[in-house]
């Protein structure tokens, strides 16, 4: 067995200190993550570290955790219920999972009361909740967070009502959302966003990854050093780049015919990153959100994909989607019918838009290979390259001069106009040592300062 010694709870950290041991050591059959030596861990990392643990069941390999050296530690993961999420999602029972347990454990209230308290429990009669809203209330105002609840995700019926419950928790006027509201600026106004934009498009985007059968979300409010409420959303399903990228290769299209009247017009200022300690921007440049990934042939034939990078980028942009005609919501129980959009392909294009550009928030996105960051973008417009801009009220009108000489003459073709202007980070990691198992969501949502 190796022992990964973890030096600090950041998500960034932890990835970066699993990447390099597997470099070292490879995919050892067991492998002990040892928590002991550090006093905070962000629920990101705990998020990100369900996932590195199910993906390594799914390999057949041993995990282990040691952290009970540590109360603070112990107690934090014992409330965000870490244990009991592993347990749900890759069916490890803590006693399976921590080294070295405290005899006293099973005679505790955390091994009766939490352990072995699932958020729903779903029998063929009904629907039963196990965690009532008063205890995800009282765990967000007064421990600072919403505990980690794995989601009923097996199957289209289990999909099917987690996408009908679960939204409803997160709209005006329910405790929760109030408790967000209270916290941050008066000229954010979160009404339904939440629960519509962000949580339905969230779950109605994973069911629709092939595979999935698993959904993680939480929510911790802002402390002394984060400014901001953090919600994660995870799946283990294919992730977003490949299922896009099957269809582009089967010579599927994968942007809907047509436009909505709701759909924004943005440009993403991309800087490219390259892998191991996010170095500075070693490339920068801008994609519209008209624009529609292609496979092409170069290189004697060899099926070439433009970046896959843009991909991912491109999941936000109106229109994209791996079922342009919306035959998901004709075959899928989960889905139904009911609520099918006339056109479908705008679910993380609203998610953002709410986070981003409504919020004044961020999104990241971790799949595959690849970590993605969507904020704003307004201080830094007038340093972008080729681009020359002029705001009015919210919207701005953008001269196109990427593909100019200066002595060329602007038409009318060059002006576009834009509602959103978004600075992206996009970050390559290391693909067999990085691969991530799934789709995890993180949205920062600032409060008042």
């Amino acid at each position: 067995m190796s022992t990964l010694i973890f030096e600090n709870g950041l998500v960034d950290k932890v990835e970066e200190q699993i990447i390099a041991h597997l470099r070292q050591y490879g995919e050892d059959e067991s492998l002990l993550l040892d928590m002991s030596s550090i006093d905070f861990i962000r629920v990101e990392a705990m998020v990100y570290l369900t996932s590195f643990i199910a993906s390594r069941k799914s390999k057949n390999l041993e995990t282990k955790i040691k952290y009970y050296e540590n109360e603070a530690i112990r107690t934090f993961l014992y409330n965000s219920r870490f244990f009991e999420t592993i347990r749900d999602t890759s069916n490890i029972d803590i006693h399976n999972l921590v080294v070295d347990l405290p005899e006293y454990f099973d005679k505790t209230f955390l091994s009766v009361d939490s352990f072995n308290r699932s958020k729903y429990e779903v029998t063929e009669e009904k629907y039963t909740r196990k965690l009532t809203e008063n205890e995800r209330i009282e765990h967000l105002r007064d421990k600072g967070f919403y505990p980690l609840v794995s989601l009923p995700f097996a199957d289209d019926t289990e999909k099917s009502f987690t996408l009908k419950e679960e939204p409803k928790n997160w709209t005006e006027g329910k405790p929760l959302v109030s408790i967000i509201q209270k916290s941050l600026p008066d000229k954010v106004v979160i009404g339904d966003k939440i629960s519509k934009h962000i949580i339905y498009e969230s779950i109605t985007n994973s069911i629709r990854h092939p595979n999935s059968d698993k959904l993680v979300i939480s929510c911790i409010r802002p402390n002394n050093q984060k400014n901001y409420y953090t919600l994660v959303i995870w799946d283990n399903g294919e992730s977003i780049i490949e299922t896009l990228k099957n269809e582009l290769r089967k010579g599927n299209a994968i942007k809907t015919e047509g436009e909505s009247s709701d759909d924004p017009h943005s440009c993403y200022c991309i800087m490219k990153e390259k892998q191991s300690g996010r170095p500075k921007a070693d490339n920068v440049n801008y994609y519209f959100s008209n624009e529609v990934p292609t496979l092409q042939n170069i290189e004697e034939g060899r099926e070439y994909l433009k970046e896959e990078w843009f991909i991912l980028l491109a999941s936000f942009f109106p229109g994209i989607t791996r079922d342009p005609k919306g035959i998901d919501y004709e075959d899928s129980k989960a889905l139904g019918t009911e609520k099918r959009p006339a056109l479908t392909g705008r679910g993380l294009t609203y998610l953002v838009n709410a986070a981003v550009r409504n919020f004044d928030g961020e999104v990241r996105v971790r799949t595959s290979n690849y970590f993605i960051n969507i904020k704003k973008a307004e201080k830094d417009y007038k340093t972008l390259p080729n681009l020359f801009f002029e705001k009015f009220k919210n919207e701005y009108y953008v001269i196109d001069m990427k593909n100019k000489y200066d002595s060329e003459e602007i038409t009318p073709i060059d002006k576009k106009i834009i509602n959103s202007l978004f600075r992206v980070k996009v970050q390559q990691l290391p693909e067999r040592e990085a691969n991530f198992h799934g789709n995890m969501i993180t949205i920062h949502i600032p409060q008042r300062v």
